[in-house]
């Protein structure tokens, strides 16, 4: 996902609506390959039989997973240096996650009420094999599952990193408008969105999940957004 997003949260989506993918990881001429460490941290690292830490091949086109929160801050950091448009890339915060993949209209899935699109969930890659994937999906194959501003898998596939440090708490007693976030540091980071081991219940909009930023898990991406000047 490449966003805008004004000072009141405002998205606006641009080009890339879905999660990094893996396509040209392994060409010479991929960006992510020119950042292959974080503080000694291998950030893309493969496994010995080449699958990038999955349980099964990876789709043409498939998300980048299996990356911990450090390597995605280091690829914004790296993809911003490498562009000429002096803007300033990053991961999303928890909130404007949220309002990219549910709208404006309370939803709990990016697609609007549970069974809009029928009772069978081929709109969406959770667990099991009904939406033709038994793993990651590609992440432009859903198009009947994206989110009211057209953003791909803010549902399933994996779940996504966000900048906001994580508090079960925090909004119980956050401010009404505009809330910045727990201020940390604090133990874990948050993850949205779900992914392919979730159930449709497990992928709601509303839904947090969280980790150590260090942690790198299969099911674990991230997207990027381009914060308005």
């Amino acid at each position: 996902m490449l966003a805008r997003t004004d000072a009141k949260g405002t998205i606006e989506p641009l080009a890339d609506r879905s999660e990094l993918t893996t396509q040209g990881l392994t060409s010479n001429r991929s960006r992510v390959l020119l950042i292959p460490h974080y503080n000694g941290q291998a950030l893309f690292g493969r496994t010995a039989n080449g699958d990038w830490g999955r349980r099964s091949v990876v789709p043409v086109n498939g998300p980048l997973c299996g990356i911990s929160m450090l390597a995605a801050l280091e690829y914004a950091h790296w993809y911003t240096g490498s562009q000429s448009d002096g803007f300033t890339y990053r991961l999303p915060t928890d909130l404007e996650w949220e309002k990219a993949a549910r709208g404006n209209d309370g939803r709990l899935w990016p697609w609007g009420r549970k069974f809009d699109k029928g009772f069978f969930f081929f709109f969406v890659n959770i667990f099991g094999q009904n939406d033709n994937y038994a793993h990651t999906a590609p992440v432009d194959y859903y198009h009947s599952g994206v989110s009211p501003f057209g953003l791909y898998n803010t549902a399933g596939n994996v779940w996504e990193w966000c900048l906001d440090w994580y508090d079960k708490n925090y909004y119980r007693n956050s401010p009404e408008i505009n809330p910045e976030g727990p201020q940390g540091p604090l133990k874990m980071k948050v993850l949205r969105g779900g992914s392919w081991v979730n159930s449709i219940e497990g992928v709601k909009v509303v839904k947090r999940a969280r980790n150590y930023s260090h942690i790198k898990n299969e099911i674990y991406g991230f997207r990027t957004v381009l914060p308005i000047p």
